[in-house]
């Protein structure tokens, strides 16, 4: 396998929620405290830079709802795997 195989392999992987979750804290920390602390010069920057903090909840909102439509996903060749308590019933009686 060639390393550019590998390396389209790695980022091509589904991000998990947990890692959605990080990303919503570290979102939200970013533009309600980093962002308003620096001082632009450009005044496009410094309107962006003002209107951040009020962002950061949608920012973060964002990331959660990706997280839980994550942590609730079904996967296909999951279920064919899982065993319901009818299953173990049947499984039981013979």
């Amino acid at each position: 396998m060639s390393y550019y195989n590998a390396k389209q392999r790695l980022f091509c992987r589904p991000i998990t929620w947990w890692t959605s979750v990080i990303m919503a804290v570290v979102g939200y920390c970013t533009l309600k405290y980093l962002i308003p602390a620096f001082q632009p010069q450009n005044f496009i920057l410094l309107k962006l830079s003002k209107a951040a903090p009020t962002l950061a909840p949608l920012v973060a909102i964002g990331f959660l709802l990706l997280a839980a439509k994550k942590l609730y996903d079904k996967n296909p060749a999951d279920a064919d795997h899982r065993k319901t308590d009818k299953d173990d019933m049947e499984d039981r009686k013979e």
